[in-house]
């Protein structure tokens, strides 16, 4: 006897128990389309994915430049700074400076023969000068001078600060004023 395959079973009394065929049939087109729905949310998803890594990675080597940009501005801003300070300190010493190139003529009016021993300008703009003279009427001329000085209003509040007269005549003096610049 031939061994032949017959199918005693009809299609709708399959395995599922009496499952009507058109259930069945619905059972797989929802399978279906499950799996066709779960190819595309895949081929969605991986699309979008591919997307935004490259988005990012663009980000990333645009934010690298930004960097690299900022790091090599940040010298020159250093250096900007740098000067931007140095020109506020020098903009305070033009503001306090003085003509003081005025205060040397005054100076050749109080002593015309050149008898300094020395000369201080002190921050607040007092001018101190120590004289070498002869005698004391020299020393007396240059305090009337300074006196003239005064009353013409070209330096303010003279003041004689030391007076030594040595053995031998000479006269060592000490004066401080503020000159009007």
């Amino acid at each position: 006897m031939t061994n032949t395959d017959i199918n005693l079973l009809k299609r709708s009394a399959a395995s599922y128990g009496g499952i009507p065929h058109i259930v069945e049939d619905t059972v797989r087109l929802i399978a279906w389309w499950s799996l066709v729905a779960f190819f595309a949310v895949s081929i969605i998803t991986g699309t979008a994915y591919l997307i935004v890594s490259s988005n990012i990675r663009s980000l990333e080597a645009s934010n690298a430049d930004l960097v690299r940009q900022i790091n090599a501005q940040s010298i020159k801003e250093g250096i900007v700074l740098s000067l931007l300070q140095r020109s506020e300190i020098a903009g305070n010493a033009l503001r306090a400076a003085r003509p003081w190139g005025n205060l040397f003529p005054l100076l050749e009016r109080i002593t015309y023969q050149g008898y300094y021993q020395s000369l201080t300008v002190s921050e607040s703009g007092k001018v101190e000068i120590t004289y070498a003279v002869d005698s004391v009427n020299t020393a007396a001329m240059i305090v009337d001078t300074i006196i003239d000085l005064n009353t013409q209003n070209a330096l303010k509040t003279p003041q004689l600060v030391s007076f030594i007269v040595e053995d031998d005549g000479k006269v060592s003096m000490g004066v401080s004023f503020v000159p009007v610049l």
